[in-house]
């Protein structure tokens, strides 16, 4: 469903959570350019820990507080369902977007996270970064247009993390150097990613043949 630039105010985001925590069907919901502030994230950080179905949750621009991100980041602690989050252009304060440290460290479903253009200082991003090795199941970081210098901080979260496969830290205050190693274990991952891929792949062709045979 999607209900971005429809001017939706708190109210009527709370009514919209409302009806999630009801829906056996909607998978994505696009509230982009809408206006969550507090009461609206709060209502939805609140379906999200009694959804079961919905898949992608983009809240992009959309005036969401610190402590409205704060209340999402919370939630995501108790969803098994939703894969890709979309909270980019908002200026949060860092203990909100800290809060996705946690996230990341006792979520195990959600594949794609964007967070770019959030005003992300140096403290957020390395707690971000420190999650990553407890994390395996995320695939994208999107963190472009923030502040972040830490650069160092995600290199040695991916010396340990060998899941992610994409890490946007593009406009952001990081050396060329940093982003350099950080695109080589990017590989590195990617290149592990695609022979457990191609072997697993293999192992069903071979289970395929077999079982052919016994017929």
């Amino acid at each position: 469903m999607d209900l971005s630039d429809n001017a939706v105010q708190p109210e009527g985001i709370q009514v919209l959570a409302a009806a999630l925590i009801k829906n056996p069907a909607l998978q994505t919901l696009i509230l982009r350019g809408n206006v969550l502030a507090t009461s609206g994230a709060a209502a939805l950080g609140n379906a999200l820990t009694k959804n079961k179905q919905l898949q992608t949750l983009d809240v992009s621009k959309t005036q969401c507080t610190a402590e409205g991100v704060t209340e999402l980041a919370k939630a995501l602690c108790h969803n098994h369902t939703l894969t890709k989050l979309i909270v980019a252009g908002h200026h949060f304060e860092g203990t909100g977007v800290a809060k996705f440290a946690r996230t990341l460290r006792e979520n195990h479903t959600l594949r794609i996270l964007d967070l770019s253009n959030c005003w992300i200082e140096d403290v957020s991003g390395e707690s971000i970064a420190q999650a990553l090795p407890m994390n395996s199941s995320l695939q994208q970081l999107i963190l472009k247009s923030n502040s972040l210098s830490c650069g160092s901080a995600f290199e040695q979260a991916l010396e340990t993390n060998t899941s992610l496969l994409r890490l946007d830290l593009t406009l952001n205050r990081i050396s060329h150097a940093s982003i350099t190693k950080v695109q080589e274990l990017i590989d590195r991952n990617t290149r592990q990613w695609q022979s457990a891929l191609k072997n697993r792949l293999s192992d069903q062709v071979c289970s395929f043949w077999i079982l052919c045979s016994d017929l």
